[in-house]
């Protein structure tokens, strides 16, 4: 149930259908540049397994299973432990900037 629901919120916040948390009535930007995606069991498994190292360092493609298909996307949030305000999300946070995203994806 949760990758459908996480599917099908993924593409409301795509056309702009989820209101904004801030604002009373408005509604979130459309995304200008989302890529189309499909739900895999393996790629869920793979990335958890992956993420309980925390080692902060891309995965070797050839240890990927299915290196052209899964691909990684490796953002890291810097915190100090405490909880997170609107100032530490936009330092983490670049709008328009895709340089993470190879044009296969």
């Amino acid at each position: 149930m949760l990758p459908f629901t996480l599917l099908t919120l993924c593409g409301t916040s795509a056309r702009g259908l989820v209101p904004n948390g801030k604002y009373v009535g408005v509604n979130a930007p459309m995304a200008a540049n989302m890529q189309s995606m499909n739900y895999n069991c393996n790629a869920e498994f793979y990335a958890y397994e992956d993420v309980k190292t925390c080692d902060k360092k891309p995965s070797p493609p050839e240890e990927r299973p299915d290196s052209f298909t899964f691909l990684e996307n490796l953002h890291i949030l810097e915190t100090n432990g405490t909880s997170l305000n609107d100032s530490v999300i936009a330092q983490n946070v670049s709008y328009g900037d895709n340089t993470e995203l190879p044009d296969k994806m």
